[in-house]
């Protein structure tokens, strides 16, 4: 289906934008400079939250991985001490 005259059309990258930062999308489909110091604090907060994110998705795969060894170990000694029963 073809667009009319007049219908915005918007590509699937700027959608991936828009969900990324709504304000930067905006400023920039309207022409406005997107290098202001708001957008530059923006900026910042959007690299301080992906490394936030970064480190819990590493804490939160270390923590699955220590409580399979956990109960791996748990199940060892409980093998062991059976054994030891026989």
């Amino acid at each position: 289906m073809a667009a009319g005259e007049g219908t915005p059309v918007i590509s699937a990258s700027e959608i991936a934008e828009y969900s990324y930062c709504a304000a930067s999308w905006h400023f920039e489909r309207n022409g406005r400079s997107t290098m202001s110091p708001s957008i530059e604090r923006g900026n910042l907060k959007h690299a301080e939250v992906a490394h936030t994110l970064t480190r819990v998705e590493q804490e939160r795969q270390i923590f699955w991985l220590l409580t399979i060894l956990g109960y791996g170990l748990l199940a060892l000694a409980l093998i062991i001490l059976l054994w030891g029963l026989m």
